[in-house]
C-alpha cells in the first residue's frame, strides 16, 4: 500500500482557504472502539493530520467531514443503486465526503481488521466503485480526475 502523504492535500486546502483542524488520537481510538472497526493505516494518518475540511469546504465544493461526523451508508440514508454487488453492506461503508452539498459523496469501508479501505461512490445512478483505498482516492481527488465524478448522463431532446 502507498504512504497517504498529506502534505499535498494540506497545500491545496491553505491555498483555497480551507481550513482543517487534526483529530487526536484518542477520539481515533475510542471511535473504533465505539464502532467495532479498525481504520486503515492511511485513513487514520490522514485524520491524525487532516481530519476533514471545516463546513464550506473546498473551492471546488468537495467537504470532507470530520471524524465526529463519520457516518454509515445506512446512517446517512443513501439509497442503495441497482447493481449494487452482493458483497455491499450499508453498515460497513462510512461517508467521509460530500460534493456540492450532498449531491453526492463517497464511502469508505471499515471493518474489523485494516484490510479494508475501499471507496465507493454515493448517489450515483449505478453502485461505482472509485479505488481500492484511501490513498487512491485523495489522489485522484488531488488530480481533479474524471473517476470522482459520476459519468455523463444521455440528455433527452424532446421532438416538437
Amino acid at each position: 500500500m502507498k504512504n497517504l502523504t498529506t502534505d499535498e492535500l494540506k497545500k491545496k486546502w491553505r491555498a483555497e482557504n480551507c481550513s482543517y483542524t487534526p483529530a487526536l488520537a484518542s477520539e481515533i481510538h475510542d471511535f473504533e472502539q465505539g464502532r467495532k472497526i479498525v481504520f486503515p493505516d492511511d485513513f487514520k494518518r490522514y485524520l491524525l493530520e487532516v481530519n476533514g475540511t471545516k463546513v464550506d469546504g473546498d473551492a471546488k465544493l468537495f467537504e470532507f467531514y470530520p471524524l465526529d461526523r463519520l457516518e454509515t451508508w445506512f446512517e446517512k440514508k443513501w439509497t442503495i443503486p441497482p447493481g449494487t454487488p452482493n458483497y455491499f453492506a450499508a453498515s460497513e461503508f462510512y461517508v467521509f465526503c460530500d460534493y456540492m452539498i450532498s449531491c453526492w459523496a463517497y464511502a469508505i469501508r471499515l471493518g474489523k481488521d485494516q484490510d479494508s479501505g475501499e471507496v465507493v461512490a454515493c448517489g450515483w445512478l449505478e453502485f461505482t466503485k472509485i479505488t481500492d483505498s484511501f490513498t487512491d482516492f485523495i489522489e485522484l481527488y488531488l488530480a481533479d480526475d474524471k473517476r470522482i465524478y459520476p459519468p455523463p448522463q444521455p440528455v433527452k431532446v424532446s421532438k416538437r
